[in-house]
Formats: C-alpha cells, sequence, structure tokens
C-alpha cells in the first residue's frame, strides 16, 4: 500500500532497490544430515555491495552498512556443542568443527524492531548449511529493513520546518532505516503540510523529494521501474 496525502496532488513513487529479502525459517531440528566425521570446515558471509546500473560514488556514501559486532549461533551438527560467536567480523570467516549439516543465525545486538537507524543491518534466521562438501561455506545474508530518504529541490529546504518519519525528527538527505512494515512521513514546511504513506519492503527503499510548482510546495518523485531497474543493486 502506497498512500499520499497533501494539498496539490501529483505523485509518481520512486523505489530503489538494494537487496530482495527471503526469509529462512527451515525447521533448524529435522533433517541436519548423516553423522559425519569431526572436521573443521570455514563459515563465510556473503554482504558484496557492488554497485550496479551506473550508480555513482555519492549515491553509494549515501548508505551506511555495520558489518561488525555481529552474533552468530550455530546448532545441529556442531561439535562438541553448540557455539555462540559475539563481536563477529562478516567481512572474516569462522573455523567450526562438525559432525553434520549445521543451522546459522546471524544477528545485531544493536538492530532494535521498528524504530528507524542511520544504520543498515545484515542478518538470516536458522539458514542450513550444507558441511558434506566444500571446506569454505558462504552465506547469503540478508539486508533486515528498507530505507527512507527525504530530499528538497535547490532552495527548498530553507523553507522546510521539520521532518518527520515514524513520528521522529529527522534531517534532508540522510538515509534512514526501519523494518517497520508501514512508514509514515511528515513534513512541515513555512507554508504547507505534506504526508506520506508507504508500505516498507525489506532490502528496498523509497525516496520522496520535496519540490515546488505552479501549484505550491509538494513532494514529486521522478519515473521508476522496477526494483531491478533500480540506481543501484548490491
Amino acid at each position: 500500500m502506497k498512500k499520499i496525502i497533501r494539498k496539490s496532488a501529483m505523485l509518481v513513487l520512486s523505489v530503489i532497490a538494494i537487496s530482495s529479502f527471503v526469509a529462512c525459517d527451515d525447521d533448524s531440528s529435522e533433517d541436519i544430515g548423516e553423522p559425519q566425521e569431526p572436521k573443521m570446515i570455514n563459515i563465510g558471509f556473503g554482504i558484496s555491495l557492488t554497485p550496479q546500473n551506473g550508480a555513482s560514488a555519492n549515491e553509494i556514501e549515501l548508505h551506511t552498512f555495520i558489518k561488525d559486532g555481529y552474533t552468530v549461533v550455530i546448532s545441529g551438527g556442531i561439535s562438541p556443542n553448540d557455539e555462540v560467536h559475539t563481536n563477529v567480523n562478516l567481512e572474516e570467516t569462522l573455523m567450526v568443527e562438525v559432525v553434520g549439516d549445521i543451522v546459522v543465525t546471524v544477528s545485531h545486538p544493536d538492530f532494535n524492531d521498528n524504530t528507524i537507524d542511520t544504520v543498515a543491518y545484515f542478518g538470516i534466521k536458522d539458514f542450513t548449511v550444507d558441511t558434506s562438501g566444500e571446506n569454505v561455506n558462504i552465506i547469503d545474508l540478508e539486508l533486515v529493513q528498507g530505507y527512507v530518504l527525504v530530499t528538497a529541490e535547490n532552495g527548498l529546504s530553507n523553507v522546510v520546518t521539520s521532518v518527520l518519519i515514524l513520528g521522529q525528527p529527522v534531517v534532508l538527505d540522510v538515509v534512514y532505516y526501519t523494518n517497520a512494515p508501514l512508514v509514515d512521513v511528515i513534513v512541515e514546511t513555512t507554508g504547507n503540510t505534506l504526508t506520506a504513506q508507504h508500505t516498507n519492503v525489506l532490502g528496498e527503499g523509497v525516496q520522496y523529494m520535496i519540490s515546488s510548482s505552479s501549484e505550491g510546495i509538494e513532494f514529486t518523485f521522478p519515473e521508476f521501474g522496477t526494483p531491478g531497474d533500480g540506481v543501484w543493486f548490491p
């Protein structure tokens, strides 16, 4: 659902895709494979953020991704007991001893539900890793928030008196991240109130632009295609 309300109506939604989210909620208590002889394997994490589709350096620098400080829980065919690794850097590998397939959950202790933040987190829940093959296993992580960016045409930032996302004061030209299912945006200007609401999609984002026309100050959006046609895609 995307709903825009304001005094002047002229809207086209702009959606910029970062990545797609696929939940992995497999039952970790079953189907973890036949027992194996204990062996050491390496676990790595896929968080590639290579810009595509002609993204500029400035567009990429708008986003801040947290890559360290994660908690990794490993269960299933782990020897001798389940393991909990803290303060993990996602750009490094973990070495663990296994006796079968394992189940991995990655989370960050600083991530909070239904609020806004200026940084983006990765994660995965109950991901099953087949340990019968290669000794290096890569787990592709997901972005666990969507993002919102509010910008203004040249000169219009001077007439903006306040910007609220989910009821919290924010500033222009800063990317904010949240996993709230619905995102409300309110912009107060010296002569108008602009309100918007959109359905949040984890790993994707919406950019609102404040512009002016003969009808006054309003939200407008450049035309935009499917998420796969976005400005950049990791």
